[in-house]
Order: C-alpha cells, then sequence, then structure tokens
C-alpha cells in the first residue's frame, strides 16, 4: 500500500482473459469481507505488475492501471484444500502492448541459453519484438523516478511498431500522454510520437520536458508537457533565456501556466518535440 495506491505483483498463470481483461486471484484465507480484499474494492488506483515466471528473477513488467469489473467479485474455495480465495476480473485502461501480451502468454519458456549470455528480461523482450519493421521505444513517465538519460540507458522502454515514414537519422520515441493539461490538442490517454530535441527554437512548439526541481500533478513525476514560450536576451555573440513559460492548452482552467527564471534553465531539460498522436 502507498498512498492510496495497491499494487498487485503477481505471476503470470493462465490469468490473461483478453490484452484488455485480467482475471485475479486472492491469497488463501481471504473472503469478500476481509480487510485487505475490502481495500483492493476501494482502493483509488490499482497497478498491475505481472512476472511471466520464476526463472526470471526479481524483474516484473509494468501492465499499467486497472479497475474491477463490477458484478465480477467472487467469493470462492480452493480445490485442493477448500480455504476460502476471492476472484476478481479486472478492466486494464488501456490494452496490453501486443509483443507484450504474446511474450507474456507464449508457452514458450524463456531459453536458458538467453541468461547465459547476459540477457536481463527487458533484452530478452527487445529480442521478441525483433519482428517490428519500425521499432520505436515507448516510455512511461507517470511517477518515473530517474531521468530522461536512466530510462534510456537501463533500457526502461517498450519497442512499439512505429510510423513508417520517419527519419531515421532522427531518434523518435513514443510515450503515453496522462491528464487532461493540453487536452485541447491531445486527448488524456492518448500514446503521442515525440523526436528527441537537439537543438533551436522552441517557442511554440508542444515539448516534454524535465525538470527535476518540480512534480508534475499528472504525471506525478518530474516530466511535464507543455507548450513551451521564453523571452530571450540577445547578445553581440550570445543569448540568454530571462524567462521561460510552460502554458497548459487545456479546457479545464484549474491548471496554470509554469514560470520558471534564466536560473532555472540549468537544471530544465527540453526532452523532446511533440510530433503527432499514434
Amino acid at each position: 500500500h502507498k498512498s492510496d495506491e495497491i499494487e498487485s505483483r503477481i505471476k503470470y498463470n493462465d490469468h490473461f482473459i483478453n490484452p484488455s481483461t485480467f482475471a485475479w486471484e486472492s491469497r488463501s484465507n481471504r473472503r469478500v469481507e476481509s480487510n485487505e480484499i475490502i481495500e483492493v474494492i476501494n482502493s483509488k488506483r490499482i497497478l498491475l505488475f505481472i512476472k511471466k515466471e520464476d526463472g526470471e528473477g526479481t524483474d516484473f513488467y509494468f501492465m499499467g492501471d486497472v479497475s474491477i469489473i463490477p458484478d465480477s467479485i467472487e467469493q470462492s474455495y480452493m480445490a485442493e484444500n477448500n480455504l476460502p480465495v476471492v476472484h476478481f476480473k479486472f478492466k486494464l485502461e488501456s490494452p496490453v502492448i501486443d509483443s507484450i501480451y504474446e511474450y507474456i502468454t507464449a508457452e514458450k519458456d524463456i531459453s536458458k541459453d538467453d541468461f547465459s549470455k547476459g540477457l536481463n528480461a527487458r533484452e530478452i523482450i527487445d529480442i521478441s519484438e525483433g519482428n517490428l519493421k519500425h521499432p520505436i521505444p515507448l516510455y512511461n513517465f507517470f511517477a518515473a523516478a530517474g531521468s530522461f538519460s536512466d530510462m534510456q540507458e537501463n533500457k526502461e522502454y517498450t519497442l512499439i511498431e512505429g510510423p513508417s515514414n520517419l527519419n531515421p537519422d532522427i531518434h523518435f520515441f513514443a510515450c503515453k500522454i496522462v491528464g487532461e493539461s493540453m487536452n485541447r490538442s491531445i486527448p488524456n490517454g492518448a500514446i503521442c510520437l515525440f523526436k528527441e530535441y537537439m537543438g533551436g527554437s522552441r517557442n511554440g512548439k508542444i515539448v516534454l520536458v524535465e525538470n527535476r526541481d518540480i512534480q508534475d500533478q499528472d504525471f506525478n513525476s518530474a516530466f511535464t508537457i507543455k507548450t513551451y514560450s521564453s523571452e530571450v536576451a540577445v547578445y553581440e555573440d550570445s543569448h540568454q533565456h530571462i524567462s521561460i513559460i510552460l502554458r497548459p492548452n487545456s479546457y479545464d482552467s484549474s491548471y496554470q501556466e509554469m514560470h520558471f527564471t534564466k536560473d532555472d534553465d540549468m537544471v530544465m531539460r527540453v526532452v523532446g518535440e511533440f510530433v503527432k498522436v499514434l
């Protein structure tokens, strides 16, 4: 339990019904009226982590946010010892990406040779995604603890199929947009394509910004997506940002502009420029 969030970390065992629905069985000696079950039912947020098998070590894969399907809660009993258990069915907020779903549900186990080669679970998934024609990384910036550089280095992403017409000389990536701060142009929950920022003017562009001194109210992390605006002082051989404004573009007036000074520019990093909704 952490701040009204319940993490469901379980081992895959024929629990997937389809890429959007998941069946879950509680621990033994649990009834519908048990405190643990009541807390699950009343939880404001449930995160699903899955481990395919014990041979993968301690790695779990984050599947996404889930909610309980109404009328799916069922009191049951274990066949082998008649101990009470509770069954749920969960609906994923977004369907599991095909490559992850196929990997988790595949009957073929990971070869021990893969581990003898020093491959971790993340890299093995990358190999299984080798049939993608135009792979791009999909990052999860919600509640991300590390920096964008850390996420790249540690391969904290899932490869997905990208558009076929991308310039191979530019690094593109995708992420899921969380929240309503940009809902005039980007719907909540949309998967969006970004190109890595390599310099140049940012004024008027929708950008993904990393600033370890802030915490975005939607992403619950140091990452935020806003429209970039700045006032620049131009000198003979250089220029300097005097002020930076990150503007929401939302029908919800509760979202406010974020203002920064020239000193903040030293700890702020524009990670990517918005290209389009996928």
